[in-house]
């Protein structure tokens, strides 16, 4: 089943909100009224421009349609813009009959016709009558169903063709009584079409009766039926003939209603509705569709010479018609475009029985003898009540000539077909659409068929392409095998060398490789490389690649730039031709390759399909020889990153060993004392040493979170000079032990109160103050400052310098100072120790407050460490809420209270319950959350507060808290958590907090941070 798509076509119309008709020619028949050539007062409604439509990109040339299409010159064919040969339909020369739609075998022709416009038109109110074809019953089997939903819609009258028919036959009888010239009778719209097309010879033969469906709106309009009227038929030709006799204003073909009522799922209503005239014994004369002649020899006593023809053969023989004596013609010439006469039109659904649709037909013939006394009643009754010039009509030659093609265009043609011999000029294979090689020369001649759709010459042409394909394939081939083989000392002169070789496969002056630079928007191309002929100077752009043409290149297309035309200012006088073709790579715009010419030339497709597919491999290589560069070089950087690291981990192992062996051997030497200030002593160096460790291990903590880019910034509110004097304090001891001078020196402009992260900028200026402690000799001197660099509003650059009398650092030291696992030299944490992390953590701090920081310094003149911090001012003021004191515990400071600990590490809870021992507090302890759940579930009000170890087996320390906080009793909202445990990263309190918890205490265990918080949760809040 074919279907004509209207939603892929568009025409223009004009159609007034109200139809009316002029009031002085709506009379009856009877009263002699002539309605012939009736149109619609004050609107033109006809199909205007209604013709087959070409979809171009279903086209694929196969040349079907020209072969079938009785009209010479009505297909044309073509090269796309992606030089692909296409067909198209000239309108004006097309004549509707269908034939190329039913050969199509790609959908690429098509005819939609006036369905959608009809029911729009309903839908605003128009008065709107309909008249179809007595095919309908086999088309549409529940055709009565449909009547009835038009009527619903608004459809005023429903006429049945057959009507017409019996008029038309009428009319043929009576016309035939008067004339003596052979007669053709069947007035098919396509027949018309061709005759007022192309044989207006024939005009003269063609009966002027009005078509059936004519005859049926000419009926109506004298029977007082206003309004539109709209055809249902089989036939999409009939718009030509509505549009020539203006009788009826819509065309509607079957297979287009089946779509309409198909894709808007209607469901059409149980009720039926027959025809508007029964007392007009419609179809009396005219008992099948395509019955006129037998009708008309069955009413004449004298049967005439006749001759019918159905199909597409019908143009044959009416050409035929056109050369022969007219003493020779048949007096009837009964002649339809389609096979099955109006049966199965071009507007019909195709899959349809015809054997059963015959076995019908010739049931209804035989059905004929017995109503012959019936039509003779009828044809009198017409006698009566019609006159015939009422259903008369004229015909009109079309204003055009077909003039004979001249001999010597013929022979242009043959030369453009390379068909220089009889044999060639008399292939006839017909694969171009036409019956022979002479016809398909007369076509190029007319400009209608284009060489290139010859089958022999494109064989030919084929062959040459092939050839010229493999010489390019093998010369992309040995460029391949050069570029990859080539050594880095001579790759610059093999690429030229290929760039020359296809310059000479082109015929070009020169060939260059553009590579494009720059990222985002910002598209710009530079040369890469480029092969010069040596008639040509160095082809330069004057200038920048226009946007427009790099727009284009990177949608990828190949440009054919006539260079003196559009962008001569860009080159040097000699250019005149230039072919652009783009490369991407993986899916991106790399670059392009062009060739430049001195004259004016066009370029074969293969030319660019060769500097494409070499170019493709030049820049492969290009990028293999870059990228086995960034290789060797990756490579040389892994190796000294895995040395970094190596010396790294020497230095940890070193730096954590230290503190260790002080640590074991202090406590060893304190159990073997016997005196109370030895062991004190011991007691002291393990603090200290246990100190450092926890200060490496920090170190370690921090450079991780680094390399994870998980290390953030906690802004707030904080006194500037006291954040200073807290860093002085940590760093004054050591610079005492070494009798060194450090002074500060802080610029009074800088606002007391700041707004920024002060733990992490305090451990940035201790790492630096630590650092010129550490690389000053004795007696040496340190200078802290700080300087507002800068002040937009509340926006502050602060600028921070440490300097030192130390010795100094060598240029080359300085590229290795800030990176991660590196020290200035190695004999350096040999000599003064450190874990070589401290500047790379400064570093990253620094730039997370939107400064940078860098050194200056010499050798033996020591060095100034220099870094810039953005801040905010903040109010002048702190909150009130002030740092909390240090608690200071006493001999049964917290007797009375009790405490629940849930500490999973045995050695962990007896340090808790050592250090708590004078304190007097009562400790519970669970091995487990799940345990310490269930021992608060039992006893709430027992408990004062809970330390909370966050990593322990079967219920964790979040999960046991969550829960305590959901147990309906108050006590469980009012009991001061406190996470105790080593996970002591931002996150790590932000979690505790969440799951429910009042605060965070980090291990190992703080005394005096212990005793704060207990202090504040306990003693506090009884105060409060």
């Amino acid at each position: 089943m074919r279907y004509f798509v209207a939603a892929n076509l568009s025409f223009r119309y004009n159609i007034l909100e109200t139809l009316e008709f002029r009031a002085d020619v709506l009379t009856t028949i009877g009263a002699g009224v002539s309605v012939k050539n009736l149109r619609m007062g004050g609107c033109s409604i006809g199909s205007v421009g209604f013709s087959v439509q070409t979809i171009d990109e279903h086209c694929v040339g196969c040349n079907r349609c020209m072969r079938i299409c009785p009209i010479e010159t009505a297909n044309i064919a073509y090269r796309d813009t992606n030089d692909n040969i296409k067909v198209r339909v000239d309108a004006s020369k097309c004549i509707l009959c269908g034939a190329c739609i039913g050969v199509c075998k790609h959908d690429a022709r098509l005819v939609h016709d006036d369905t959608t416009r009809f029911f729009e038109d309903l839908k605003r109110g128009a008065e709107i009558s309909v008249i179809a074809a007595p095919s309908i019953r086999t088309n549409i089997p529940e055709w009565k169903r449909l009547f009835r939903w038009l009527r619903d819609l608004g459809v005023r009258f429903v006429y049945d063709v057959s009507l017409g028919a019996d008029i038309c036959i009428w009319g043929h009888l009576r016309y035939m009584r008067d004339t003596t010239k052979p007669v053709i009778t069947q007035p098919c719209p396509v027949v018309v079409s061709y005759c007022e097309l192309h044989k207006s010879e024939l005009l003269p033969y063609l009966s002027p009766v009005q078509s059936p469906m004519a005859c049926t709106a000419i009926y109506m309009r004298g029977n007082g039926i206003s309004g539109a009227i709209a055809s249902i038929s089989p036939c999409v030709a009939k718009a030509h003939e509505h549009e020539a006799t203006g009788l009826i204003q819509y065309n509607i073909t079957f297979t287009r209603l089946h779509e309409y009522l198909r894709a808007n799922d209607i469901r059409l209503p149980e009720e039926e509705s027959g025809f508007d005239h029964s007392d007009a014994c419609a179809g009396a004369l005219f008992p099948v569709p395509g019955g006129l002649t037998e009708n008309i020899e069955l009413f004449l006593d004298k049967p005439p010479h006749t001759k019918r023809i159905e199909g597409s053969s019908v143009f044959r023989y009416l050409d035929q018609y056109a050369q022969t004596d007219e003493a020779h013609l048949p007096e009837l010439f009964d002649v339809l475009n389609c096979a099955d006469g109006c049966l199965i039109g071009t507007g019909c659904r195709k899959e349809q029985n015809v054997f059963a649709l015959d076995r019908r037909m010739d049931e209804i013939r035989a059905q004929a003898d017995a109503k012959v006394e019936e039509g003779r009643q009828q044809l009198e009754k017409f006698d009566r009540t019609l006159r015939l010039e009422d259903y008369l009509r004229s015909y009109h030659a079309a204003p055009q000539t077909f003039d004979d093609v001249p001999g010597d265009e013929i022979d242009r043609a043959f030369e453009l077909l390379h068909k220089n011999d009889f044999v060639k000029r008399n292939f006839n294979c017909g694969a171009c659409g036409s019956d022979s090689c002479h016809q398909m020369a007369r076509k190029i001649a007319l400009g209608v068929n284009i060489p290139s759709n010859c089958v022999i010459l494109s064989r030919d042409e084929a062959k040459t392409e092939r050839e010229r394909n493999a010489e390019h394939l093998n010369l992309v081939r040995n460029i391949g095998d050069t570029m990859f083989s080539t050594q880095a000392s001579s790759y610059e002169d093999e690429v030229r060398a290929s760039l020359r070789r296809l310059s000479e496969a082109t015929d070009s002056a020169s060939v260059a490789i553009w590579r494009r630079v720059g990222d985002g928007d910002d598209l710009k191309c530079e040369r890469f490389s480029g092969w010069y002929d040596e008639t040509s100077a160095k082809i330069a752009i004057l200038g920048d690649w226009p946007d427009d043409l790099l727009a284009r290149l990177k949608e990828g297309e190949q440009i054919l730039v006539d260079v003196e035309k559009n962008y001569a200012s860009l080159f040097t006088s000699n250019i005149k031709t230039l072919l652009i073709v783009p490369i991407h790579l993986r899916g991106e715009f790399w670059g392009f390759v062009d060739a430049a010419c001195l004259e004016k030339r066009t370029f074969a497709k293969e030319d660019a399909s060769l500097l494409e597919a070499a170019g493709i491999l030049l820049i492969s290589g290009i990028l293999e020889r870059e990228l086995n560069e960034s290789l060797v070089t990756a490579r040389e950087e892994a190796l000294e990153g895995t040395r970094a690291k190596s010396d790294f981990l020497s230095r940890m192992s070193h730096e954590m060993r230290t503190p260790m062996n002080a640590i074991i051997g202090m406590t060893h030497i304190g159990k073997k004392a016997d005196d109370l200030p030895q062991k004190d002593d011991c007691l002291e160096k393990i603090d200290n040493a246990s100190r450092h460790l926890l200060g490496v291990i920090n170190d370690i903590l921090d450079i991780s979170k680094i390399e994870a880019d998980k290390f953030e910034l906690s802004p707030a509110d904080f006194d500037f000079e006291e954040m200073l004097q807290r860093v002085v304090q940590v760093i004054a001891y050591r610079t005492e032990e070494k009798r060194q001078t450090l002074t500060v020196h802080v610029d009074k402009r800088i606002p007391p109160v700041l707004r920024g992260d002060d733990q992490h900028l305090a451990q940035v200026i201790a790492n630096l103050l630590s650092n010129a402690v550490k690389f000053t000799p004795e007696e040496g001197h340190i200078r802290l400052s700080a300087e507002l660099a800068k002040e937009e509003g509340d926006a502050l650059v602060i600028r921070f310098d440490v300097t030192d009398t130390g010795i100094g650092i060598r240029e080359e030291q300085k590229e290795r100072l800030f990176l991660s696992f590196e020290q200035a030299e190695n004999g350096i944490s040999r000599k003064y120790g450190g874990t070589g992390l401290g500047l790379a953590i400064s570093k990253r701090i620094v730039e997370l407050m939107g400064g940078n920081i860098w050194v200056e310094s010499a050798p033996g003149k020591g060095s100034s460490f220099r870094f810039t911090i953005r801040m905010q001012r903040a109010p002048d003021k702190v909150d009130d809420a002030k740092p909390e004191a240090a608690f200071v515990a006493e001999d049964g400071c917290f007797s009375g209270y009790r405490i629940l600990l849930a500490e999973d590490v045995e050695i962990n809870r007896e340090i808790v319950c050592t250090i708590l021992d004078f304190t007097q507090v009562e400790i519970d302890w669970a091995e487990n959350g799940r345990i310490a759940l269930k021992k608060f579930r039992a006893s709430p009000e027992s408990y004062d507060l809970i330390l909370m170890d966050l990593q322990m087996p079967e219920m964790d320390g979040h999960e046991c808290t969550r829960q305590i906080r959901a147990l309906d009793l108050p006590r469980a909202r009012q009991i001061p958590i406190i996470a105790m445990t080593a996970n002591v990263f931002r996150e790590d309190v932000e979690k505790s907090i969440a799951a429910g918890m009042n605060d965070h205490l980090g291990k190992p265990i703080d005394y005096d941070e212990l005793m704060k918080k207990l202090g504040k949760y306990l003693l506090d809040a009884d105060c409060k």
